[in-house]
């Protein structure tokens, strides 16, 4: 797995677990970007900042989590579950079932 990986990352690409699968992205995208474009645009029409709320379940939500003002992990059949810099509970809630 180490080399398919090291191979992957010399094509600019990531090898990322999601909650059921695996999957193979372009390194250069993700999606905390596309969240970020859509609030940076949101912004830019409105000229206000929205309040954002994400929903994940899997270690590849992580990072979308992370730039959303509030986070929901849904408790998925990933055993390695989410895990986020910034765990405040006031910020983010986890669902027990």
């Amino acid at each position: 797995m180490a080399q398919f990986t090291t191979r992957l990352h010399e094509l600019g690409l990531q090898f990322m677990q999601g909650a059921r699968f695996w999957h193979v992205l372009d390194a250069s995208a993700g999606k905390d970007q596309a969240a970020n474009w859509i609030i940076a645009t949101y912004q830019q029409l409105s000229g206000k900042r929205p309040t954002t709320l994400g929903l994940g379940d899997g270690p590849n939500d992580a990072p979308l989590l992370e730039v959303m003002d509030y986070a929901v992990i849904v408790k998925g059949l990933n055993r390695e579950g989410v895990h986020l810099h910034d765990e405040d509970p006031a910020r983010v809630w986890r669902n027990a079932a």
